[in-house]
């Protein structure tokens, strides 16, 4: 399961991307960005954060109409610096695994000076958990199963009661194990929807939570459901089933409203949307699928613009006023540069090319500050 491209939607999940050691020599310092092509006069009104992150300190970019004005924060990087969340309101929410015991043995495994043992099994029930003034049980009908990328395990240590955990059986893989949020909505109520990938089985829906209590809300289609996202007053599933995307918006009475279906030409075996970029800017949801950027209106479930593009690493993307923005690397092998760009298309023309930071991140006036560990990086368009 090699993932092409992060998904950063959520609280989710910013692209890491090492660039070694660097060494930062000022706590501020000011300058324009670097032109490319075309003019500089498509960024007026926009604004963009960079984050670059070591392990005791981080650096902070903000740019606004071309200028970037940077400083550097002296303490450890929380969660939140290199991941931004979905929406401000959203609450955190805890997936378990309920797994029963098997005929097959158990290994016994020594960590931390302890001694524990594992089983593996065949599946898992997954239950969820909505935090808060009160915990919420989700109690789903969805499975997890074990197979030639993952397996699940029963561990037992010391009479505790025993714990279920899965593991990607390819240490080179990262398996996102969800995308675990509740969003809330006007009539008062949270709304989540657990991921289906290829691991799991089983009938999904959209849950609602209210006094502490969950239903179902809407019953789903089989399909592998990616992303729960919000509109207005309308609940908008992301989902896959090969080769289809769909966007489907559901009211808060859970009546279907539209149903949008793109087609991806390269019938990938998608598991989740790690493979796929999508922002959501007001009511446009961005995302790109094959070479191709789609630009939805969340209102009518609708294609509204289109662009190709050949970046294979996005950071963020922005349409206003029928212009994408988008964020991204660009890295020359052959002269071993490094970049963070800001491109700019207008009905598939590239109107411009910008040069977030070069060496002016790195070449800062002042007395010696050092990176000792790179932990990433995050770029996006202030919303």
């Amino acid at each position: 399961m090699k993932k092409l491209i992060s998904f950063l939607c959520v609280g989710l999940l910013g692209g890491c991307f090492s660039l070694g050691y660097f060494y930062y020599q000022s706590q501020t310092a000011d300058f324009q960005i670097k032109d490319i092509q075309g003019n500089r006069d498509v960024l007026k009104n926009m604004e963009i954060e960079y984050t670059h992150a070591g392990e005791q300190s981080y650096l902070k970019a903000s740019i606004k109409d071309a200028h970037v004005s940077t400083k550097i924060v002296k303490e450890s990087p929380t969660y939140d610096v290199l991941n931004p969340r979905l929406y401000d309101d959203i609450k955190g929410v805890d997936i378990d695994r309920i797994g029963k015991e098997t005929s097959n043995p158990w290994l016994e495994t020594n960590a931390d000076g302890s001694t524990s043992y594992q089983q593996k099994i065949d599946e898992a029930q997954l239950v969820y958990y909505m935090n808060g003034q009160k915990v919420t049980e989700i109690r789903t009908d969805i499975v997890e199963h074990s197979d030639d990328s993952l397996s699940l395990y029963l561990k037992r240590k010391d009479g505790r009661d025993d714990q279920t955990y899965a593991k990607e059986n390819d240490s080179t893989d990262h398996y996102d194990f969800d995308v675990c949020v509740a969003i809330p909505m006007s009539d008062g109520a949270y709304y989540f929807m657990p991921e289906i990938n290829n691991h799991r089985s089983g009938q999904n829906y959209i849950y609602r939570i209210k006094d502490f209590k969950a239903e179902k809300f809407v019953k789903l289609p089989q399909r592998n459901d990616s992303v729960l996202l919000r509109n207005k007053d309308l609940l908008i599933v992301v989902s896959y089933d090969k080769p289809n995307w769909y966007f489907t918006g559901y009211d808060l009475q859970g009546n279907k409203q539209y149903e949008l279906k793109i087609e991806s030409i390269e019938n990938c075996d998608y598991d989740d949307l790690s493979f796929i970029s999508l922002r959501q800017n007001n009511q446009y949801i961005n995302i790109k699928i094959d070479e191709t950027i789609y630009v939805i209106d969340a209102d009518r479930g609708k294609i509204v613009d289109s662009f190709q593009d050949e970046l294979s690493y996005i950071q963020d993307m922005y349409y206003k006023d029928g212009k994408l923005y988008l964020l991204g690397r660009y890295q020359n092998i052959k002269e071993k540069e490094t970049d963070a760009r800001i491109y700019v298309y207008e009905k598939s023309k590239l109107l411009y090319v910008g040069s977030i930071y070069e060496w002016e991140l790195y070449k800062l006036d002042g007395g010696g500050y050092t990176y000792d560990q790179n932990l990433g990086f995050r770029m996006d368009f202030k919303r």
